[in-house]
C-alpha cells in the first residue's frame, strides 16, 4: 500500500508497479545498510577532525 505512495512522490501521478516483498525486504536491508554506513563515516570524520 504504501509503495504506491512512494511512486506517486517520485511520478507526481498515481502509478502503481507490482512491488513483491522481496524486493521491499531487500530495499529496506539496503537503506539500513546505508543508514549504517553513513553513521559509521560520520563517527569516523568527527574522531579524525577532534585530533
Amino acid at each position: 500500500m504504501w509503495a504506491t505512495g512512494i511512486t506517486n512522490l517520485f511520478h507526481g501521478r498515481r502509478l502503481v508497479i507490482p512491488v513483491s516483498n522481496d524486493t521491499l525486504m531487500l530495499l529496506f536491508q539496503a537503506g539500513l545498510f546505508l543508514l549504517a554506513l553513513l553513521t559509521f563515516i560520520m563517527l569516523l570524520i568527527d574522531k579524525t577532525s577532534k585530533k
